[in-house]
């Protein structure tokens, strides 16, 4: 029994190769280059210069030394010429009667007679009716003559899935090169695949000429080039299947599939939707114009927009039941180069251009309280703190005290804790205090100013005034504000103030006396004085004024 199923299923795949071979040799139709063009006679519009040959390819391939035809069909046209790589017929041909053009035939066919490998290149055939020029051109490519290779499918426009809609009609058409000495073993056909089932039906010879499908077979270059059409009517939905087309030689074989699937084939893609309104193509193109205009624009204004935001739209930030006597502390070492910048930069822009109420030692720490107690009031008074970080910061005494207590109510009220760098530090902090800081420092974003660029001083005005509560004056002017907030460029303020502090030998932090209490001569109720007196006394009276205002004040 399995012997003779084995039998029966050779016969059977006998049979099928010899359907094959006679459905292939009865339907082939002979093409020679003379008679090529007139089968396209018909195609195309009479009076009007266009091509006949719905499927010129856009590469053939030839074999050297043996004979090579290659077609323009055209209709229309009064003058046709041919071209190589843009070089006119005959392009430094050494010998015109090896290449020739048909002129019986107005130059629709060139003619190799004798492939070369230098043949091959870009050829374009030109056609003319003296008001109007069309174009085509094909890459000719020069095989050896022997092929060892599988057919290979030529660039043919009608080889591709397509759309069709019930009761039409669609034409296939697919062309292969065998290479030279092919014949018998070499077959072309079509077979189709089912939606539904994925049965494959084989289109045999009764198939042929019905009322659904008509296939047609057609050779050139003396059977070296192949090609089959599939002409399909009355399309039913049974019609819509994947069909391929199968060529095969003695070397392999090549399957192309080709969908045809449900869809009006004249409905326009969305590029072409889009082409039939210029006022939305328009619109489409100043959008991505504007893209990375926009996206420039914001990298370059991202600050300002920020703050427009901010003092614009968004709500003020809620402190709770916290009442706040200040908007900022300010945590420095008390250095006369520290206190100089709090003086002539962030109290000068931040009080007096923005309103902001400031917490400063030498003005709002009371005279006869310890500086710890001073230090955790003024922090719990202040809505925000400002740590101005220096070399002298890392060296001072209460400087690590005032950070801790600053960054753990930061912490406890969710409020900012604004560190800015206001002269460059050692590197690295190598302080056992400061463990802390380093950590905050590397997940934080600091505040860097530089006295010597304005445009990098305009930018930190921004960065702080996004951090800090909303200005109580409203949006302040940086561009015009700021060039009056920075360091004073004479000394002579800065001598008095030197002297001032050299006189009470009791300004900075670290000199506090054992008992506890601050011995600080700018302390409140002090300051303005002082500094009053250091604006109308000489040189020489300095300290005669010191000395008064520690009197006043009932200091030690």
């Amino acid at each position: 029994m399995v012997l003779l199923g084995t039998i029966i299923l050779n016969l059977r795949r006998t049979m099928e190769n010899i359907y094959l071979v006679l459905v292939f040799t009865l339907t082939l139709f002979s093409v020679d280059g003379k008679n090529f063009c007139e089968r396209f006679s018909n195609n195309g519009k009479d009076g009007v210069l266009n091509f006949t040959n719905p499927d010129m390819a856009d590469i053939e391939f030839g074999t050297q030394q043996q004979f090579k035809e290659m077609h323009c069909c055209a209709k229309g046209f009064s003058h046709m010429m041919w071209y190589k790589n843009n070089q006119p017929y005959p392009w430094k041909l050494t010998d015109p009667d090896e290449t020739y053009m048909e002129g019986d035939y107005g130059n629709q066919t060139l003619t190799f007679q004798h492939l070369l490998t230098r043949d091959t290149d870009y050829y374009t055939c030109v056609a003319s009716n003296g008001t109007h020029t069309i174009s085509h051109t094909k890459q000719l490519l020069v095989k050896p003559m022997q092929f060892t290779e599988k057919p290979i499918q030529t660039a043919t426009p009608h080889c591709h899935d397509v759309k069709r809609l019930p009761g039409g009609n669609v034409t296939f058409y697919c062309e292969f090169y065998f290479g030279y000495g092919g014949g018998e073993d070499d077959m072309l056909f079509w077979y189709k695949i089912n939606k539904t089932d994925g049965e494959i039906t084989y289109f045999w010879m009764e198939e042929l000429n019905n009322k659904t499908y008509r296939t047609e077979f057609i050779y050139r270059d003396k059977n070296e080039t192949k090609g089959t059409y599939l002409y399909i009517s009355n399309i039913t939905s049974v019609e819509y299947a994947t069909y391929m087309v199968k060529a095969v030689n003695l070397h392999g074989d090549v399957e192309v599939p080709i969908k045809l699937t449900y869809g009006d084939p004249n409905a326009a893609t969305e590029w072409q939707y889009i082409w039939r309104y210029p006022g939305l193509l328009i619109a489409l193109g100043v959008i991505i114009l504007l893209i990375p205009v926009i996206i420039v624009g914001y990298c370059k204004f991202k600050l300002d927009l920020k703050l427009l935001w901010k003092y614009k739209f968004a709500r003020s930030k809620d402190t709770g039941d916290r009442q706040c006597k200040y908007d900022l502390f300010i945590s420095h070492s008390g250095s006369d180069k520290d206190f100089s910048y709090v003086r002539h930069v962030l109290m000068k822009y931040l009080e007096d251009k923005c309103g902001f109420k400031l917490c400063v030692e030498e003005r709002d720490f009371l005279g006869g309280k310890a500086i710890a107690d001073n230090v955790v009031e003024s922090i719990e008074d202040s809505q925000s703190w400002v740590i101005v970080l220096t070399p002298d910061y890392l060296d001072g005494h209460w400087s690590p005290f005032q950070f801790q207590v600053a960054l753990e109510r930061s912490l406890k009220f969710h409020s900012h804790l604004i560190i800015i760098i206001a002269r460059e530090l050692p590197k690295p902090v190598n302080s056992k205090h400061w463990k802390t800081l380093k950590h905050v420092i590397g997940v934080t974003r600091t505040l860097k100013w530089k006295e010597d660029n304005p445009s990098s001083r305009v930018q930190f005005w921004k960065k702080l005034l996004l951090q800090l509560p909303k200005s109580p004056k409203g949006k302040p002017n940086i561009s015009r504000d700021m060039q009056q907030c920075s360091l004073p460029r004479s000394s002579s303020e800065q001598d008095l103030i030197n002297r001032l502090n050299s006189t009470s030998g009791e300004s900075g932090y670290g000199d506090s006396p054992t008992d506890g209490t601050t011995a600080n001569p700018l302390a409140r109720g002090r300051y303005e004085s002082v500094r009053s007196e250091v604006s109308t006394f000489s040189e020489d009276d300095i300290t005669v004024s010191v000395e008064s205002n520690k009197i006043k004040s009932g200091a030690c």
